[in-house]
């Protein structure tokens, strides 16, 4: 199992050329370690994703030879993490868990903020 936190560097993966392989891993709050249920998972790659289940587990299949390097993970109300993958990566061998980290009483600096006015 690989524990991976704040935009870890993994490097990049080419993944033998027959079959498929399934990536698969679980969504976790940093803090407490609670499944994030419903986070987004994004293979930036092959620009597919999925979203985690009621438990924070998520599978994505990906075509063997598929050449992967960046994972994208992203909740409302947490931090997204970017994860790039190894040479050696292998998701048939390796579950992956990802620790979210919740944002704190500000916000996100790029969160959008909405202005209004009242009619008179």
């Amino acid at each position: 199992m690989s524990i991976l936190q704040g935009g870890a560097v993994l490097a990049q993966s080419v993944l033998p050329a027959t079959g498929s392989s399934l990536l698969e891993g679980q969504v976790l709050d940093a803090q407490n370690n609670k499944p994030l249920q419903y986070a987004s998972i994004l293979l930036l790659d092959i620009k597919s994703g999925t979203i985690t289940d009621n438990k924070g587990h998520f599978q994505l299949p990906v075509k063997k030879g598929q050449r992967l390097s960046t994972l994208v993970v992203g909740y409302v109300g947490y931090r997204p993490d970017t994860l790039r993958f190894k040479a050696d990566f292998d998701p048939d061998s390796t579950k992956l868990t990802i620790l979210l980290s919740p944002l704190g009483p500000g916000g996100d600096p790029s969160a959008v903020t909405v202005r209004y006015e009242r009619k008179s």
